[in-house]
C-alpha cells in the first residue's frame, strides 16, 4: 500500500523492489552456503584463500586466520563501516580489492569478540566472486534469486528499470536525494516483498522452486544456528535473529535499515510463517518489525506476549552497560592510529573524575561521551578529525570502540560523517594505546 513514488503518482505493489538494507546480510550468508553446497568453499576455509592479492590486513594475532563463518557471524574481527555515493556528487566508488586493502582490517583476534559490520559481508562477496570467477550480480541471479523466481530482486540499483524501484523518503515524507549504499552484500540489495516471502518460504525449507532444493535441511538449519563459543552473540547467525521463544518456539529474524528504508522478515520455522514487511521511508526497523511481530500475533495469538516475555528475560544481552572502569584503567594511555595511508598520535587520559579525554595529533582535547562497556569492550564518541581521502573535508564525528588487554587497548576509532542532512560514511582505523608508565 501506499507509494513508490509520490512526486510521479506510482503506487507500490507486492512486484515493487525496496532498498533490504541489512536483511541484505542474510542473503549474502545464504549464497556463500550455496557455494559450500556445490563443493567450491568449505564455511571453516581461510577468508584469506579467496581474496587474492588484496588479503586482510592483521593487526592482533594474525597466527589464527579468520573463517569464512567468523566473517558470516560477526566475529571475524572486522569493524563496521558504510558509504553511500550520491546521483549528483562525481565520486567514484572504488572498486571490491580497493576496498578490503583499505577496511579490510582485523581489529580484534578472530573468533574472540561479536562486532556488527557491515563490511565483512563486503569481503564475503569477493569470496564470492573469486569462488565463481562471475560476477556478484550474476552469481545470485543465476543461482538464487532465478530458482526462487525472485523476478524483482537485484544487487545494482543501476539493473532495476526505471520506474520500479520505491523512491526512498525521509521520515517526513520529503523525498531524498537519489543514492547507492555501499557494501552491497551487508546491506545494499533490493527486493520486492513477493520476492521476500519466497526467500523466506525457501528457508522455511518448503517448495518454492519446482521440486529443486537448493540447499539441504542440514544446511537451511546451519544458517539459523548460532556458533556454539559463548563468546560469540548467542542470539545472531548468519544474517538472522535467532529467538528461541516459550511457548512459540523458535523466531527468525533478519532486518535492517538505511537512509529512505527498512525491511524485517520474519520467520516461524514450526509454522510455516513467513511475514515480509518493507518501507520507503527512513523511520528504521523498529516500524516494520513492530508491523511483522502484530502480524505473527494474529495468526499466532500469544505471540507478542512470548516475544515480550523473551526480551525481558535476556535484556540483560541487548542493553548496552555504563562504564564502570574508571579507578581500573586511570592514567594516560598514548599509541597510534593506522589508517590506510598515515599513522596518527593519539593520546586518551581516564581520569579519577570519571571523565575520558581524547588528543588526536595537534587538535584540540575533546570528551568522550556516551561511553559504554558491552561484551568486553569499551565504547564512545568524541569530536575529532581523521584525514582520508574520502573524507572530502566534510564534518566529522568519531566513533572509538577498544579492548583492554593487561596495560594495553586496541581496536577501531571509525570516523563519520552526516553533511546538509545527507549520511556519507562511517570509515574504520585501526587504533592502540598502551598506557604510559
Amino acid at each position: 500500500f501506499g507509494w513508490a513514488d509520490k512526486e510521479n503518482r506510482i503506487r507500490a505493489t507486492p512486484a515493487t523492489p525496496y532498498a533490504l538494507a541489512s536483511l541484505s546480510k542474510s542473503i549474502t550468508s545464504t549464497a556463500v552456503m550455496l557455494l559450500q553446497h556445490k563443493g567450491l568453499l568449505q564455511m571453516t576455509d581461510a577468508v584469506d584463500d579467496y581474496l587474492g592479492d588484496a588479503p586482510l590486513i592483521y593487526h592482533q594475532h594474525n597466527s589464527v586466520p579468520a573463517t569464512l563463518q567468523q566473517l558470516l557471524n560477526m566475529t571475524a574481527g572486522i569493524p563496521h563501516q558504510w558509504e553511500y555515493y550520491y546521483a549528483d556528487e562525481a565520486i567514484a566508488k572504488p572498486n571490491i580489492d580497493e576496498q578490503i586493502r583499505r577496511y579490510g582490517i582485523v581489529v580484534f583476534p578472530p573468533g574472540q569478540q561479536f562486532v556488527y559490520s557491515n563490511f565483512a559481508p563486503a569481503i564475503a562477496e569477493k569470496v564470492m566472486i573469486h569462488a565463481t570467477g562471475e560476477t556478484l550480480s550474476g552469481f545470485l541471479q543465476s543461482q538464487l534469486f532465478s530458482p526462487l523466481q525472485m523476478r524483482n530482486s537485484y544487487v545494482q540499483k543501476s539493473s532495476i528499470p526505471k520506474g520500479h524501484l520505491a523512491k526512498g523518503y525521509d521520515n517526513k515524507g520529503h523525498a531524498l536525494s537519489e543514492s547507492e549504499f555501499y557494501p552491497a552484500g551487508g546491506a545494499g540489495y533490493y527486493a520486492s516483498v513477493a520476492d521476500l516471502l519466497r526467500y523466506g518460504m525457501f528457508h522455511l525449507y518448503d517448495d518454492v522452486s519446482a521440486g529443486s532444493k537448493l540447499l539441504a535441511q542440514d544446511e537451511i538449519d546451519v544458517l539459523h544456528t548460532p556458533l556454539p563459543d559463548t563468546k560469540h552473540n548467542k542470539f545472531y547467525a548468519y544474517g538472522w535473529g535467532v529467538f528461541a521463544m516459550p511457548n512459540q518456539h523458535l523466531s527468525l529474524l533478519s532486518n535492517g535499515s538505511i537512509d529512505g528504508a527498512a525491511s524485517s522478515l520474519l520467520l516461524l520455522p514450526e509454522k510455516d510463517i513467513a511475514i515480509a514487511c518493507l518501507t520507503n521511508a527512513g523511520v528504521g526497523n523498529g516500524v516494520t518489525d513492530e508491523m511483522a511481530f502484530h502480524i505473527a500475533n494474529l495468526l499466532q495469538p500469544g505471540y507478542t506476549n512470548s516475544l515480550k516475555a523473551f526480551m525481558e528475560a535476556n535484556a540483560p544481552d541487548f542493553e548496552d552497560k555504563p562504564f564502570t572502569g574508571f579507578e581500573r584503567y586511570k592514567g594516560i594511555w598514548e599509541g597510534s592510529i593506522v589508517t590506510y595511508k598515515d599513522s596518527i598520535p593519539i593520546r586518551i587520559e581516564i581520569g579519577a573524575d570519571q571523565i575520558i579525554r581524547v588528543r588526536i595529533q595537534d587538535q584540540f582535547e575533546t570528551l568522550l561521551n556516551n561511553v559504554t562497556a558491552t561484551e568486553g569492550l569499551i565504547q564512545g564518541q568524541c569530536l575529532g578529525m581523521i584525514e582520508l581521502p574520502e573524507t572530502r573535508q566534510l564534518s566529522q564525528s568519531l566513533e572509538l570502540l577498544l579492548k583492554p588487554e593487561k596495560d594495553m587497548m586496541y581496536g577501531c576509532i571509525s570516523v563519520q560523517s552526516y553533511h546538509t542532512n545527507r549520511p556519507y560514511f562511517l570509515l574504520p582505523s585501526y587504533v592502540y594505546v598502551k598506557r604510559k608508565k
